[in-house]
């Protein structure tokens, strides 16, 4: 299942960051949905958005939000939420990245201009790497 995230190595990410895609940051220390819900409210700027699981699917398949049309939803490993929380997320994004690989249809579910979306997890040695690539593949 990981083939639909991306998981790269940290120096890789000055590459991704010189081509100026829109850009969010998740950052390892997340422990909550909630802390997870204010980091994509603060860097969105999707003032319509809630703080729920839906409201979260639906700003990622929203288009209007994305100032360019190449987007990365950027991980420095797996956040540190539940079990549980950790799997919807990760159900939300996998959802998301298929959206946006079908491209913009009429329906209000799906994007609404095409989107070069991207869901990265960032590792800085083999040990980090390993575990991204386990870990994701059993959730």
């Amino acid at each position: 299942m990981t083939s639909i995230f991306e998981v790269i190595e940290e120096n890789l990410l000055e590459n991704i960051r010189s081509t100026n895609p829109t850009m969010i940051m998740i950052p390892h220390e997340t422990s909550s949905k909630e802390d997870l819900f204010k980091y994509y409210f603060d860097q969105t700027g999707a003032k319509y958005m809630g703080r729920t699981w839906d409201s979260l699917d639906e700003v990622l398949i929203d288009t209007d939000w994305m100032k360019n049309d190449v987007v990365y939803i950027a991980h420095r490993l797996l956040p540190k939420l539940s079990n549980s929380d950790l799997t919807v997320y990760l159900k939300i994004l996998r959802s998301a990245v298929e959206a946006h690989r079908k491209g913009p249809l009429k329906n209000i579910s799906q994007p609404q201009r095409k989107i070069d979306f991207h869901v990265t997890f960032i590792y800085s040695n083999r040990e980090e790497k390993e575990m991204l690539e386990t870990n994701l593949d059993q959730l």
